[in-house]
């Protein structure tokens, strides 16, 4: 979807999500907010054993992710494993000016903190700032292959202890 014909301006304020069968918010478009969330998966009973079961799939630009509460999310016993946030270039993929702010992710095993890939297409992921998020218990790294990232004042606990750093950039 190109950001000309996307939606735009729309806001996911104050909801609870509970089991998502697949992945949870696949979010494209602009200028989105999403806040102030409730994000809880205990169970592996799903459509898709096979689907990963992202939280938040990114294909927008110039969106908002701020005070939102992830807890227990997991797919342990699915094949592939979950990202809590994802974005790639490719297949015409963008995601460029997103603030990730305030959030908290608690307890989510056999889960990665995230995979953000630019995939050599100029920037069409980048401009990403992190400010005061909290990272405790999440098992597995936040993969980013993208230019212009910040991060500010946020905490890893316990994270990405089965991947040997909480955050790895690379190329």
């Amino acid at each position: 979807t190109s950001p000309a014909i996307a939606p735009s301006n729309v806001t996911v304020h104050a909801n609870t999500f509970l089991d998502a069968s697949m992945n949870c918010l696949n979010v494209c478009g602009t200028s989105h907010t999403i806040s102030s969330n409730w994000f809880e998966k205990t169970s592996n009973l799903v459509a898709n054993p096979d689907s990963d079961g992202d939280l938040l799939t990114i294909s927008a630009n110039n969106c908002r992710f701020i005070y939102n509460y992830a807890t227990n999310w997991s797919r342990a016993s699915a094949l592939a494993h979950c990202d809590l946030i994802q974005a790639f270039a490719a297949s015409g993929g963008y995601a460029t000016n997103f603030l990730i702010e305030g959030n908290k992710f608690v307890n989510c095993v056999s889960t990665q903190i995230g995979n953000i890939e630019d995939q050599g297409v100029a920037a069409a992921v980048s401009h990403w700032k992190w400010i005061n998020n909290l990272w405790a218990n999440v098992d597995a790294k936040m993969s980013i292959y993208a230019p212009y990232f910040s991060f500010y004042n946020n905490t890893f606990y316990r994270s990405g202890l089965n991947s040997g750093s909480p955050i790895i950039f690379d190329n």
